[in-house]
This record gives C-alpha cells, structure tokens and sequence, in this order.
C-alpha cells in the first residue's frame, strides 16, 4: 500500500501494515514498512533514473531526527549526488593513520622486532595523529613533526619515524580508492624531507666493545643474575654472550629455533627467512658456543633457544639486560656493537677476507653458494675458533691479546 501524510512519532508508531507512507510536508521523504521493520527513506531522481535510498530505522532515528537528514540526503540528490556514494566517500576519505596502520600489518607480516619498533613509532611519534584521516596529513605537518622529533629524541628516531610513515602512506596510495576510482592519497607528504633535505641521516655508527673493555663488560654479563630474575638473567646472560662470539645480527640470533640446531655435529643454521640476503647460512659452533647452547638445552621451554615471555615465544627486546651491563660496565653499547666486535676481533685473527665474510654472512657476489653444507662449516670452524680463543684471552687478561 501507499499513503500521505505528515510523518510524526505518533503517526509512524501508529502504522503497521507494510508498504510506503510518504510524507505530504517534505517531497520525497517516506517511511518503508516491511514486516515489523519500519524504516525511514528518500526518493528522487538522479541523472534520470528514480533512485531511493535508505536513512535509518525508526526507533533508532525520531522522525524529527530523519526528516532532517532526508533534507539533507534530497539536497544532494538535487545536486545529482547520491548520498549512499557520498557516504561511502566519506567513510574512504575517513580512514585514519590507525586503520592504515593495522591493514599494513595484516597484508604485511612483521618480524617481531619490526613490529615492536613500528608500534613504539605509532605511540610515542604519531600517537596524536592515530585518529586523523590520513588525507588530513599533509608535508607541513611532516616537515614540522619531523624537526620535534629530532629536537626530542634525535635524528635516528626522527628518520625511522618518518620511515615508517612513508611505509603507510606508500601502502595506502595502492590500497585505497576513492569512489572515482582515484587513489585516496596521490602523494606521499614525507617527500617534502627529501625535497628540503631535511632527513637528518645520522652518521653511521662505529661503535663496539674495545678489546680493553671486554673483561669488564664480560664480567657485568656474568653478573646479571643479581639485578634480573633468574630465568631471564641465564636467557639474556646466555643470549649476549652467543651474540658477541658469533657476531650474528639481531633478526637472526633472537629467533633461533631448535630444528636449526645439531649439538652433535657442532654446527647451527641460520634459516633463510632470517637472514639479510635471503640465503639459508650454516656456521661452526665453537668451544664456548657449543657450551652456551648446551646450557640452553638443558634448560629449554618451547622450540626457541632465546625464549621470552612475548607472543612470539622467543626473545624480542633485550633492552633492560642492555641497559644493567652498560650501567654496571661503563661500557654504553648495543647489539650491533657486539656485531662489530666480533668482526673487530676476527680482523685481527683471520687475513682473509672472505673467511669473514662468510662468519659474518657477507656474501659477495663472486662467492660460491653452492658450496656443501658440511664443507663450508667445516672451513669455518678453525676460523671461528681463533676468533673465539683470542676474545676468551682478552677476557682473561683483561688487555689486547697476542695474536701469534
């Protein structure tokens, strides 16, 4: 059925049978009646064509509250714009810098320590642009967020930051449309930074442990189970140690599994899904890394030889550990340093090159990387354990080792 009349609370609660009543005071305001559901509606022609839309349920909206957005919804039909694709424009246009940030991660997959760093940018960097439509970002708010993060926290946090937000902003123009079908967002804002010159590039660091400092540092890693609990003093004791006399990077020491482990053959892998150049890489295990895994193994909890309390089931942010032995030693250092320390120590050690190289996992391009699996670690295992013999001297002695 169809009826006129003027659409108040009283005449809407009034009407139960189905079909349309529209309203005799606003032309093309109505009410749809469909079993018990009565919902408000608009109609009118748009490009030539009859086209009705929805504005909400009664009970949900007065009829004083839907007569207003159905003016609102003809005032656009009028104009040729229908209001269920302006809606859905608005929605598109809506989406903030947090939805963008939890699409990236679902389409992007984070090794931990990349989505520990990503989050950490998003609360102490953006946190106050969380909720901002991304198209509202523009390069002045870069360009002067960027400058209070260096001001604040220095250039390395500055760049990464805007690293970051480079990311989602390169994410978002492929993955968001506007309902014409042209990208949300057109360009990046960070490239204002590259315009000006403005990304602060830090130098690169050249830090590590010098050979006079590892006695002391070495004795304060040892002495980490009076500060942490116990559990986690023998993980990050254990973990610090095998870092510095391998000179593995973060991304593949701190997710070691077990599987990648053969005590017996004195050797481990690091698989490709770890590594920097994407390549599977098979190393000795010395005297005294043999020793720390043998530890970790009678001490096992799940499948990784770094446990941590975290999700991921392995260690991810060994910062308090870090931060008690540089206390503790003097020695202010990172994991990248100890990185540096073993390549320190090797050098001194090891002539060739590429024996390095491959300890550390450089790989070059003439190298051949289709060498035996037994072959290449066995080469590498005199190697690894001069280095590892010269660094137990300097600890020993607690000065420069001889190297003859």
């Amino acid at each position: 059925m169809t009826s006129k009349a003027k659409l108040t609370k009283a005449y809407v609660d009034s009407c139960s049978t189905p079909g349309f009543y529209w309203d005799t005071a606003l032309t093309g305001f109505g009410l749809r009646i469909s079993g018990t559901t009565k919902t408000y509606i608009v109609q009118a022609r748009i490009a030539g064509r009859d086209t009705r839309r929805s504005i909400g349920r009664h009970g949900v909206l007065t009829a004083e509250e839907a007569r207003k957005k159905a003016r609102e919804a003809l005032a656009l039909m009028a104009d040729g714009t229908d209001p269920k694709a302006a809606a859905r424009a608005r929605k598109i246009e809506g989406i903030s810098l947090t939805q963008v940030f939890n699409d990236y991660l679902t389409q992007h997959p984070l090794k931990p320590r990349t989505q520990y760093d990503y989050n950490g940018f998003m609360a102490r960097a953006f946190a106050d642009w969380a909720m901002k439509p991304l198209t509202t970002i523009t390069a002045d708010m870069v360009e002067k967020r960027h400058a209070a993060i260096v001001s604040r926290s220095g250039g390395a946090q500055a760049d990464g930051a805007m690293r970051f937000l480079r990311a989602l902003f390169n994410y978002a123009e492929g993955k968001y449309e506007k309902v014409t079908g042209e990208p949300l967002v057109s360009s990046n804002p960070t490239k204002r930074l590259r315009a000006l010159k403005l990304w602060a590039r830090p130098p690169r660091r050249e830090s590590y442990v010098r050979e006079e400092q590892l006695a002391r540092w070495h004795q304060s890693v040892m002495a980490l189970g009076n500060t942490l609990a116990s559990d986690d003093a023998d993980t990050m004791r254990d973990y610090l140690l095998f870092v510095l006399f391998t000179g593995l990077r973060r991304s593949e020491s701190m997710s070691l599994r077990w599987e990648y482990v053969d005590l017996e053959g004195r050797r481990f892998t690091i698989p490709s899904e770890n590594t920097k150049n994407k390549r599977s890489h098979p190393l000795p295990l010395t005297t005294l890394t043999l020793e720390i895994l043998q530890r970790r193994w009678a001490q096992r909890s799940n499948d990784y030889v770094f446990p941590g309390r975290g999700k991921t089931g392995h260690l991810v942010e060994p910062k308090k550990a870090i931060a008690k032995v540089a206390d503790d030693s003097g020695i202010p250092f990172t994991l990248h340093d100890l990185r540096r320390t073993f390549a320190t120590c090797a050098s001194t050690v090891i002539d060739n090159q590429s024996t390095i190289k491959r300890l550390m996992n450089h790989l070059t391009g003439g190298q051949d990387v289709t060498e035996g699996y037994k072959q290449g670690v066995e080469r590498l295992r005199e190697p690894a354990q001069r280095v590892t013999n010269y660094m137990l001297q300097l600890i020993a002695n607690g000065l420069p080792a001889s190297t003859t």
